[in-house]
């Protein structure tokens, strides 16, 4: 996972804020030249949603939890987390 990440650039948690997971996947595949394990895609979106949402949901922090039938609305993740900060 880390080398997969430092190949798109990405060094630190929080490089991944505001990154489309759908996006880095699919520069990750092209990177290595044909599909990458669809188990990454879900990794990814669950990088994101803990560099964004540190303190999220501890349920939401498991990969498996991001699988395309059971993903969380990412966006909708992200606004309420905006309103959580906006409340403080």
């Amino acid at each position: 996972m880390e080398a997969d990440l430092h190949l798109l650039g990405i060094h630190r948690v929080g490089e991944l804020e505001g990154r489309d997971p759908e996006e880095l996947y699919a520069r990750l595949c092209a990177l290595q030249g044909g599909p990458v394990d669809r188990c990454m895609l879900y990794t990814l979106r669950c990088a994101v949603y803990f560099a964004e949402m540190p303190e999220g949901d501890p349920e939401l922090l498991r990969w498996w939890a991001w699988k395309d039938a059971a993903e969380p609305p990412l966006h909708l993740l992200r606004h309420s987390a905006a309103a959580a900060r906006n409340a403080r």
